[in-house]
């Protein structure tokens, strides 16, 4: 999966060729920055800016599956794998688990 920001669009990639296979239009929600992947589960979190939320996708669907607020100026997105948690770091000085 790649983030492309300035279109609202997620792209998701071929692993052998690195090529678009298909693409996820995000409808209001703009700024999609970090992202963190979950592979067993087959879930996405993508974090937003604006409005500032932690969404989770089906990686094989694209459904968006859960949303909820976080920290504003989402930076970075972390996933837990052993403790099943999401950090989310943002540029507006917190941190949410």
């Amino acid at each position: 999966m790649v983030n492309v920001p300035d279109e609202h669009i997620i792209h998701v990639l071929n692993g052998k060729s690195s090529k678009v296979v298909d693409q996820w239009k995000l409808t209001g929600l703009n700024s999609n920055f970090p992202m963190a992947y979950d592979s067993l589960r087959h879930h996405l979190f993508v974090g937003f800016r604006s409005p500032s939320r932690l969404v989770v996708f089906d990686s094989e669907t694209g459904e968006q599956i859960g949303s909820l607020p976080c920290t504003g100026d989402a930076d970075d997105i972390l996933y837990d794998a052993d403790r099943k948690r999401v950090i989310v770091t943002g540029g507006s000085g917190y941190i949410d688990i």
